[in-house]
């Protein structure tokens, strides 16, 4: 069984049209209120769909709807899987020049750090956008509060910043550009397989293509063929994974 652990699946459109064939789950993570509400009709119409609520890093805009998607987060405990996509700005302030992109960058971590005491709080996984050093930000934060169950989502960095996330047992997702991309395909064959999931983050295109959840299998077959290991064995790992990541029987 396959889980697409982090998908953009309320951006869709009409997500009647993604193709989620032998995928059983797909998570979807919110990108502020809006699209958070999204999920949350989207999870209680279909139950292959799970919700995860929080604020994209790179939209920084959206910081200002803080104090709403936290009561909505509080509001919908027993509904979501996850407090997610949150972490902390990267893409977004690259161009800025030094003195607006620390102050950027530090206002992403004081949110990344409410969303960090609520996962805490009502006691749920986190799935985090923290590129390449950033993560020893988000790693930080997760050891100050006691965070025990974090998804570091498409994660590329360094050997000593991943050693850190597989020693406090978190999972690393892995996502189609590993088909696409030779350098991230190296770095995903250093993660131990008892720490992979999927994903998708659909509807994000790779060379052209549209991220779908269906991708997840050809992500399984690529890493079967790469670690020489049959893909029945990856695909039972990235499911027990995926299960234990968020501590549900899919």
């Amino acid at each position: 069984m396959f889980v697409d652990v982090h998908c953009h699946i309320d951006q869709y459109g009409d997500y009647e049209m993604v193709n989620m064939k032998n995928v059983k789950v797909v998570v979807g993570a919110a990108m502020d209120y809006h699209s958070g509400e999204k999920l949350l009709s989207m999870a209680q119409e279909n139950k292959s769909i799970y919700a995860c609520l929080g604020i994209h890093p790179e939209y920084r805009e959206h910081y200002r709807q803080m104090d709403m998607v936290k009561r909505q987060i509080y509001e919908n405990r027993e509904n979501i899987i996850a407090v997610g996509e949150v972490g902390l700005a990267h893409y977004s302030i690259d161009e800025l020049d030094e003195t607006c992109k620390r102050k950027a960058y530090e206002e992403s971590l004081y949110i990344l750090e409410e969303f960090v005491r609520i996962a805490k709080d009502i006691k749920k996984p986190i799935v985090l956008h923290a590129i390449e050093d950033s993560a020893y930000d988000a790693i930080r934060l997760l050891d100050q509060y006691g965070v025990e169950s974090a998804l570091f989502h498409w994660f590329e960095g360094d050997e000593k910043a991943l050693g850190m996330i597989v020693e406090r047992g978190y999972y690393v997702s892995v996502s189609p550009d590993v088909m696409y991309n030779r350098r991230y395909d190296d770095f995903v064959n250093m993660i131990p397989i008892g720490n992979i999931v999927f994903e998708s983050d659909g509807p994000w295109e790779y060379e052209g293509r549209r991220g779908m959840p269906d991708m997840i299998v050809e992500i399984a077959k690529h890493l079967s063929i790469r670690r020489g290991i049959s893909l029945e064995e990856i695909e039972k790992a990235a499911y027990e994974n995926s299960c234990s990541l968020f501590g549900v029987i899919f």
